[in-house]
Order: structure tokens, then C-alpha cells, then sequence
């Protein structure tokens, strides 16, 4: 189709050059047909096979980012076959579906879920989450009732994504953002800090001695007590920026069709919206910007702060991250 589009517009330029050429080669001025002097314009045809070899080399990529998303998805399906204990029945979801392009995903906190909630919020001009400025609300406005989401699962002409991210990193990514990093209206670090300092340290102290007049933390607790926290706890009730992802998305439930990697997240993505048509909704440079994502090495920044789990005996029960 984008072929198409790119010989149809080769063409177009090629008539109205001619028509330039022949207005400009021809006046009819008092009745009398006179040819007038030219300048010679040559298109070089290396430029239009250049044009339709890049084309062909774009729809080639996406094919093959395509192709990678879906062995993803396959190679899940394998693995819920194999492994039945993977069936979660309790689990809280967090699926959208979006009627117009046959697309249901889930949206997962801390997996590029801002630039995808920001990328929808164009594509389907919701003027409303435009004018509040709070794209992330798109997940319950367009969840299904739970009649459509089971005619959707069983629909063979819906794709199904699922956005995953390494366990480890995503924890620590939602450490950083949600509780390390103070900000004015961090309703996580408001309400998780002082538990975690009162149940890891047993930190007692009034509600002034955990925050400022502007109520930020004044102690804000480590990376290490945040996991030894988590530990402590039931990942059901797990806040949803570091919720499993196996209880947001149920992943053996599900027949997901495509699956997005956060290490390959823009070309996934730009993968997806061209796939589904929605990336004619939007311009491209919103396809290339991924928020909240950290300038720093994600490898070196996994070691510093994984490094001492076992001496602080954080790491005995990282089956629940």
C-alpha cells in the first residue's frame, strides 16, 4: 500500500512538471502559437529508484520487527503450554480496546506506558484526556465491559499486545521514579516511605519527622529496603508500578498475537502503529520519543544497586519481583 502511495506521488510530480513545461513551452497570446525558449529540466531516475528502494527497505524492517514481535508471542504460548502452573485466575486487568483499529493491549506501568497512553490519546483525538493533560486515564476509559473483553479474547481479528520489560530492572526503574525521586504530587512516596521506614528500619516517628512543609520525604528509604519490603508483602496487592506482570497482563489467558520488549521499545512501536494504521494519526516525531526513560547505563545501574542483596538478605524472596 505504502508502495503504492510512494509510485502514485512519483507520478503526480512527473504530470505537474509536464504541465509546467508544456504551459510554459506554449502561448496562445493574440491567437498566434508561439514556442518559447527553454530551460532544460532533468529528473534523474536513480533519484525515483532510490525512493522506491528506501520504501521497499521500510516496509522490509517493519516485516521483520513484525515477524520478532509475534515469535515472542509464540514462544509465550509454548511456555504457558508447558508450564500450566503459569495460569493465574485471580488477577486485576489492565487491557484496553480500541474499537476503530482492532487492537487490545495491556498497559503496563514502568513499560513505556506514557508514551503509549500519550501516543493513543492523539491518534484517537480524545479531546477530553487532551484538555485534563492526564493520558494515563485512557486505561479506564477505554477498558472493555467484561462481556466485550471475552468476545475480544475469542476474536481471531483483534491483535493482542503485551508490553513486558526485564522483572529487575523495571522494579528498580519504579524505585527511581515513584519513590526515590521527590516531587510535589509523588502519591507513591507519600504514602509507601514512611511504611517502608516504619516496617523494614522500624523507623516510628510522628508524621512531621517523615516530611517536609512541602511534603516530600525527609528519609527516603534505599533500593535494598524497598525490595525487602516487597517481600514482606502479597504481590496481589502490590502497587501497579510494580505489580508482576504475570498478575496485570495474565499472561497464559491470553492469546497475545504481538509481544513489545522495552529493549527494542521505539522500532516495536513504530512497528505496531504502522501495522494498525495508527501511525497515520500522528507525526512521526511523537513515534521516536519514550518518556521517563534514564540517560544513565541500565546495565551499570542494575549491578550497583543489585549487588548487595545477599549480604542485606533482600535477595531470599526475588521470587515475587
Amino acid at each position: 500500500m505504502r508502495l503504492t502511495k510512494t509510485i502514485c506521488l512519483v507520478l503526480l510530480l512527473c504530470m505537474t512538471l509536464t504541465t509546467f513545461l508544456l504551459h510554459n513551452i506554449y502561448n496562445d497570446n493574440n491567437n498566434n502559437l508561439s514556442i518559447k525558449p527553454t530551460v532544460q529540466i532533468t529528473v534523474s531516475p536513480i533519484s525515483v529508484t532510490s525512493l522506491i528502494d528506501r520504501e521497499i527497505d521500510e516496509i522490509t524492517h517493519h516485516k521483520n520487527i513484525q515477524t520478532r514481535m509475534e515469535e515472542r508471542a509464540a514462544n509465550l504460548r509454548t511456555a504457558c503450554q508447558e508450564n500450566p502452573q503459569f495460569k493465574i485466575r485471580r488477577t486485576k486487568f489492565s487491557i484496553i480496546v480500541l474499537e476503530d483499529y482492532n487492537v487490545t493491549a495491556c498497559v503496563v506501568l514502568k513499560v513505556g506506558a506514557s508514551t503509549f497512553t500519550s501516543l493513543l490519546v492523539q491518534v484517537l483525538n480524545d479531546t477530553e484526556l487532551k484538555r485534563l493533560k492526564k493520558d494515563y486515564l485512557i486505561i479506564t476509559k477505554y477498558a472493555p465491559s467484561p462481556q466485550r473483553f471475552k468476545e475480544v479474547l475469542k476474536s481471531s481479528t483483534f491483535q493482542k499486545i503485551l508490553f513486558v520489560r526485564d522483572p529487575l530492572e523495571r522494579l528498580l526503574s519504579a524505585y527511581t521514579n515513584r519513590i526515590q525521586v521527590q516531587t510535589l504530587n509523588n502519591g507513591q512516596a507519600a504514602f509507601y516511605g514512611p511504611d517502608i521506614l516504619k516496617t523494614v528500619r522500624k523507623l516510628i516517628l510522628p508524621k512531621e519527622g517523615y516530611f517536609h512543609r512541602n511534603k516530600t520525604l525527609k528519609i527516603i528509604p534505599t533500593f535494598s529496603e524497598f525490595v525487602e519490603y516487597l517481600t514482606l508483602k502479597v504481590p496481589h496487592n502490590y502497587n501497579t508500578h510494580w505489580k508482576p506482570i504475570s498478575l496485570v497482563c495474565s499472561l497464559c489467558k491470553i492469546n497475545y498475537t504481538h509481544v513489545i520488549r522495552m529493549e527494542t521499545y521505539t522500532e516495536d512501536l513504530q512497528t505496531l502503529m504502522r501495522m494498525t494504521g495508527m501511525d497515520q494519526k500522528v507525526n512521526k516525531s511523537h513515534l521516536t520519543r519514550h518518556s521517563n526513560r534514564s540517560p544513565t547505563n541500565t546495565s551499570q545501574v542494575l549491578v550497583e544497586n543489585y549487588s548487595d542483596f545477599e549480604t542485606r538478605g533482600a535477595g531470599k524472596n526475588c521470587r515475587y519481583l
